[in-house]
C-alpha cells in the first residue's frame, strides 16, 4: 500500500528522448518520468470537481488507498450523472470496505446502468454486510424476470455470487 496517502494517477507518463550523434554514429536515449503522483486530499477534490475522467482516475486512486476520509465523497460520487463515475465509486467503496457506504450501495442497486448494479453488487459482498442481501434478491428476482442480453445475465451471475459469499457458502 502506498504511503504518505499517495498513489499514481493515470494522466499518462512524460516521456522524452535524447539523440547523441559522436563520430557519425546515432545514439537514443529514452527518459521518462512515471506518473504524476497526487495525494489523498487532491484526489478527493478531482472527485468532487474535476472533468470524468478526473473522476474515475480520483476513484481509482482513493480504492486504492483505501483511505477512509474518502468514504463520505465516494457515497457523494454514487449520486453522479456519469455512471462510470457511479461504477468506479461503487468499486472503491468496496476496496475500502467500511460498513457506512452500505446504505448507499443498496441504493446503487436501483440505478438503470448496469454496470454500476454489478459494481454495487460486488462491493456489497466485499464488505460483508448481511443487511444487502436481501435488497440484492430483490434486484436479482426483477432481473430475471426481464432477462435482456448478455449484460443481464452477467447481472444476475454476479449477483448471485455476492449473495452466496454474504450467506458464507
Amino acid at each position: 500500500m502506498p504511503k504518505d496517502e499517495e498513489v499514481r494517477s493515470r494522466p499518462g507518463l512524460i516521456i522524452f528522448g535524447i539523440i547523441i550523434v559522436v563520430g557519425g554514429a546515432v545514439m537514443i536515449f529514452w527518459l521518462h518520468s512515471g506518473p504524476k503522483v497526487l495525494p489523498s486530499a487532491e484526489m478527493i477534490q478531482k472527485l468532487k470537481t474535476g472533468n470524468p475522467r478526473e473522476q474515475v482516475t480520483a476513484a481509482e486512486g482513493l480504492g486504492k488507498l483505501r483511505d477512509p476520509a474518502a468514504v463520505d465523497p465516494l457515497i457523494a460520487a454514487l449520486t453522479n450523472k456519469e455512471w462510470t463515475v457511479r461504477r468506479t465509486s461503487a468499486q472503491a467503496l468496496g476496496q475500502i470496505g467500511d460498513g457506512l457506504a452500505v446504505p448507499a450501495l443498496i441504493q446503487c442497486l436501483k440505478d438503470d446502468n448496469i454496470w454500476v448494479v454489478i459494481s454495487a453488487a460486488q462491493a456489497l459482498a466485499k464488505i460483508g454486510d448481511a443487511s444487502a442481501i436481501k435488497p440484492m434478491e430483490k434486484r436479482l428476482k426483477a432481473e430475471k424476470k426481464k432477462q435482456k442480453g448478455k449484460q443481464s445475465a452477467d447481472l444476475i451471475t454476479l449477483t448471485e455470487e455476492a449473495i452466496q459469499k454474504l450467506k458464507g457458502k
